[in-house]
């Protein structure tokens, strides 16, 4: 699954960019460095091309880590930073 992440650092709007290869279910979690869930969406992916916005407005300024599971097996964990 070819998935990126902008702009990061953020000050706002996350895009989460990604390829499907079918109609799915991806969960989008946003934590603190404790392990604190701020963030827990789910969204039907689409087979193709997809892009989902997170809203990071009403997080503090920091280091987060985003998760994104398909299914709920965990795909990717990348490191963000709210600023």
């Amino acid at each position: 699954t070819s998935l990126s992440v902008y702009p990061n650092p953020t000050s706002g709007v996350l895009n989460v960019s990604f390829g499907a290869g079918a109609d799915e279910k991806y969960t989008f979690k946003v934590m603190d460095v404790l392990g604190n869930m701020l963030i827990d969406e789910q969204y039907v992916a689409k087979s193709g091309d997809n892009l989902e916005q997170l809203n990071l407005k009403h997080i503090a300024n920091g280091i987060y880590f985003l998760r994104v599971e398909k299914e709920g097996a965990e795909i990717k964990t990348m490191r963000i930073v709210v600023q």
